[in-house]
């Protein structure tokens, strides 16, 4: 079975855009900024309970049940790292999905 240019164009283009979506997801879950705008609305809509902690009590909560000063160091470590990497990986993100989008553009420039 052969491919033709197009359905190269078409693949490479979906697995970049998918690669960039990735990107984005694990990009969303460090941002602090996100993560307070997250957890300052669900405390707007009153949908913050002690069965619902906002995600920032979350974050706060896995730093303290950590057992040791070293596992609660490295957990903070781990968030503030991802803090500071997550803009480069959602820009990255963004250039992956452009650029399969332009696969998709030009696989339907080509047929």
């Amino acid at each position: 079975m052969e491919f033709g240019a197009t359905a190269i164009y078409l693949i490479c283009g979906t697995v970049l855009i998918a690669i960039g979506y990735g990107c984005r997801e694990i990009a969303s879950r460090y941002d602090f900024k996100e993560i307070l705008l997250c957890s300052a609305w669900q405390l707007l809509r009153g949908k913050r309970t002690a069965a619902t902690p906002t995600d920032i009590e979350q974050r706060f909560g896995e730093i303290a049940s950590a057992p040791t000063h070293f596992g609660k160091a490295r957990q903070l470590g781990t968030n503030v790292a991802g803090h500071f990497i997550a803009p480069v990986l959602g820009l990255a993100g963004l250039l992956f999905i452009a650029g399969g989008l332009l696969l998709y553009w030009l696989a339907y420039y080509l047929r």
